[in-house]
């Protein structure tokens, strides 16, 4: 009889022992899932939630740099530079190898902290044999230098025709006695004339 007793225990402690197998090996997958889980979290990494508050502070100030950025120049905008725009004196109309010049419009605009934009707006008159209006007929002299235009839409004028024409420097600040070159650069002194431009009134 005891016997009996002992063989049938053993027979149920043999079929049991593999679904308590089962049920252990579930026990540690699931919980093995749930530590991974919370660790990509983050729950277990303290240097994470330090990390994303350094990327989101690099993140905001190079947006405030993108924004204080000329996207013409690459420089930042200096927040005690006040930006202006100012009219240069008027300018004479000028008679020129069969051209006249007529400047309609002389301005100083701002461009950075260190330079300004010089703007002539003018109508170009050809009473002879035609011009090319480009960026060779006009230099800008600034003491001993002589820059070309930042920017001019060269344009052909023909005998007894006008075009109206947007004339460009940059310039630094602060700075008084210039000169407006008109003429061929490829040509000698003679073939060039030199206005004088007053920026007093910036």
């Amino acid at each position: 009889m005891e016997n009996e007793e002992k063989k049938s225990s053993v027979t149920i402690w043999w079929q049991t022992f593999p679904g308590i197998l089962t049920a252990i090996a579930a026990l540690i997958t699931a919980t093995g899932g749930l530590m991974l889980t919370l660790n990509q979290v983050g729950c277990f990494d303290k240097t994470n939630s330090k990390n994303e508050k350094v990327i989101d502070q690099k993140e905001n100030s190079s947006d405030k740099k993108l924004q204080n950025t000329y996207p013409e120049t690459g420089k930042t905008e200096d927040s005690s530079v006040i930006k202006y725009t100012a009219t240069v004196s008027k300018i004479d109309d000028v008679n020129f190898e069969g051209s006249v010049y007529k400047f309609l419009e002389a301005k100083l605009e701002y461009y950075s902290h260190e330079e300004s934009l010089l703007k002539f707006n003018l109508n170009v008159a050809n009473n002879i044999n035609g011009v090319y209006v480009n960026a060779d007929l006009f230099r800008l002299i600034v003491g001993r230098n002589k820059s070309a235009p930042e920017s001019i839409t060269a344009q052909w004028v023909e005998a007894h025709s006008s075009i109206d024409a947007e004339v460009v420097f940059i310039i630094p600040n602060n700075i008084t006695g210039i000169q407006l070159q008109i003429g061929d650069v490829n040509a000698g002194e003679k073939g060039k004339i030199k206005i004088p431009i007053n920026l007093n009134s910036k």
